[in-house]
């Protein structure tokens, strides 16, 4: 089936301004960079580049970040973001945790996701980035990233699928590592699905 709505090709990050929320659960709340004030996010809703996000305890915002539906990002509970003013396919995360899923045929431009310490290249695939106090973790969920550090600008490893990665080291990903990212991979699919079929009748 062919749904012609969608036959033109893939939007690069730059030509999106907005990211879509999705799904917001628990206490979260936004402003912009001109704001000093935060003010509570509800789905669905679009953020502009330049904002701030963060969430409180047992909370999570679900955002689509392309029109193919084929690009997702989670930020956790207790976290924060911020959508650089001048790209969209950046995301600097501040405190917390999140989860991205990219699984675009076609690659118009790698997605960056920076830490304090690190920046994360991905162009496919799916991973976990953490900023705690120890520093920053990785976990790898499909394909593969990059990771340069900020500080030096020195290329640190390309970290394959299955393994988690923190400045002590590596080591394989258990089973039980994979039972959060499951869910919300599942859930993401879910979303794509009730879509297309809505936009198909």
């Amino acid at each position: 089936m062919v749904f012609n709505f969608f036959v033109s090709a893939p939007l690069a990050f730059a030509d999106i301004e907005f990211w879509k929320v999705v799904e917001v659960t628990g206490p979260a709340e936004m402003k912009t960079s001109a704001e000093s004030a935060w003010k509570n996010i509800t789905a669905p809703f679009y953020l502009k580049r330049g904002s701030l996000v963060r969430t409180g305890k047992d909370a999570s915002v679900d955002f689509c970040l392309s029109r193919q539906w084929d690009s997702f990002l989670r930020l956790n509970e207790n976290s924060e973001m911020q959508i650089p003013a001048k790209s969209s396919s950046e995301a600097r995360l501040q405190k917390g945790s999140l989860f991205a899923l990219f699984e675009r045929e076609r690659v118009v431009e790698p997605f960056h996701i920076f830490s304090p310490e690190l920046e994360i290249t991905l162009s496919t695939g799916g991973l976990e980035v953490s900023v705690l106090e120890s520093g920053t973790n990785l976990k790898v969920f499909s394909e593969s990233i990059e990771v340069l550090e900020r500080t030096n600008t020195t290329f640190l490893k390309s970290i394959p699928e299955g393994w988690e990665w923190t400045k002590e080291g590596t080591r394989r990903l258990d089973f039980v590592d994979y039972d959060p990212w499951q869910r919300w991979f599942r859930k993401n699919y879910d979303r794509k699905d009730k879509f297309f079929l809505k936009h198909s009748l």
